[in-house]
């Protein structure tokens, strides 16, 4: 893929420290289902997710950051939980998903590299496009590698931003190209990757992650060298463990993700996603990817909403005046939900597609009345 106007191409291109436990995803469910539980016998409804198109604070929206994985796209494995079947047409790329009072959505699936193929609805693709034709601008901000997110660009919602590998590639579309555009038109942000090149390498390393340079790759190969088989597939700027799959993994990871200072010397930080361990630049990560796009467009903290579901969505949450769930896939999440009072669960928390279409649709409504209403601000 050639470059474009001294960006390297696409194909050659902290988070909190928590307490590691086995098991914690095999909770999450029981977790969240308290949580349901409560809201239902206090007899309260979940928090309006805006007024008039304003925060708390008076100050309006003007962007949504989002996870993707469990946020806009969701999983059999999760929602088949929740009573919510899905039908795939793979060689179509197509789905349809159907929730216990027989509505059905029709989707499109995403391929994924470790938890198989996801499906975000039609209709989620459709409000996501009708707030940013609103002048919202919308970012997603996932922990997915380069070569997931390439395959999955042409299936996307439209987006002002995608962030990739937990935050350490920032990809911007083409100015004055409709989208969906071809995954190489997409420019990366060198500025935001030059930040921690000392710890990464060249994001547009070719060699072999074992061989390249970098505190990151340092790291890559003290865990090889104690019997631990890290996942640096399709990343360039961060790997990834899965110690279900290697239990003997597991106290070399808590052994490590414990000394945070030796992490924090390095440069790195760690955060779980989808029940595995995600290391990167600690200059990286979610919460630093939605400070960065603050300051390049010009947003305060509280005109921006967080839509997320897992651990390594906390920092981007962190740094948005609210946050809204969907559904809750870490017990780190579980554990703050009840007390965070500027988060919202979606009262179809757990229904996959359903429930994000819940929160675009009642972002959208406000913001349309807004637009209608304008002496309201």
């Amino acid at each position: 893929v050639a470059e474009r106007k001294g960006r390297k191409s696409l194909r050659s291109s902290v988070a909190l420290p928590q307490r590691i436990r086995a098991g914690c995803m095999r909770r999450s469910l029981f977790l969240l289902t308290l949580v349901l539980s409560a809201i239902r016998s206090s007899g309260e409804t979940a928090t309006p997710l805006l007024r008039n198109n304003k925060m708390a604070n008076g100050k309006r929206v003007r962007c949504i950051f989002s996870d993707l994985d469990g946020t806009l796209c969701h999983f059999t494995k999760d929602t088949s939980k929740h009573g919510i079947e899905t039908t795939e047409d793979k060689g179509a790329q197509s789905a349809v998903v159907r929730n216990s009072d027989g509505e059905e959505r029709r989707c499109r699936l995403l391929p994924a590299s470790t938890m198989g193929s996801g499906a975000i609805s039609m209709e989620t693709i459709e409000l996501v496009n009708r707030l940013r034709a609103e002048g919202i601008k919308f970012v997603i901000v996932s922990g997915a590698r380069t070569t997931t997110l390439i395959e999955r660009m042409p299936l996307l919602c439209q987006a002002d931003a995608i962030a990739c590998e937990t935050g350490a590639k920032i990809l911007y579309p083409p100015p004055g190209v409709q989208q969906p555009c071809p995954p190489r038109e997409w420019q990366l942000d060198d500025e935001w990757a030059t930040r921690f090149e000392n710890v990464t390498g060249g994001l547009a390393q070719t060699v072999p992650p074992a061989e390249r340079e970098g505190a990151l790759w340092d790291l890559f190969r003290e865990l090889v060298a104690r019997g631990v088989t890290p996942d640096a597939r399709g990343y360039s700027g961060c790997f990834r463990v899965n110690a279900t799959k290697n239990p003997n993994a597991l106290p070399i990871i808590e052994e490590i993700v414990g000394n945070q200072t030796r992490l924090a010397e390095m440069g790195l930080a760690h955060a779980m996603n989808l029940g595995m361990h995600d290391f990167f630049p600690a200059l990286a990560g979610k919460g630093n990817v939605v400070k960065h796009l603050q300051a390049k467009w010009g947003l305060d903290q509280d005109e921006c909403i967080a839509l997320f579901d897992d651990d390594n969505d906390l920092p981007m949450a962190a740094e948005c005046g609210s946050g809204y769930l969907p559904g809750i896939t870490s017990k780190s999440v579980s554990d703050r939900v009840a007390t965070e009072k500027t988060w919202t669960l979606s009262p179809k928390a757990g229904s996959g597609v359903f429930a994000t279409e819940e929160i675009l649709q009642r972002i959208l409504q406000q913001v349309m009345r807004e637009k209608e209403d304008p002496s309201s601000n």
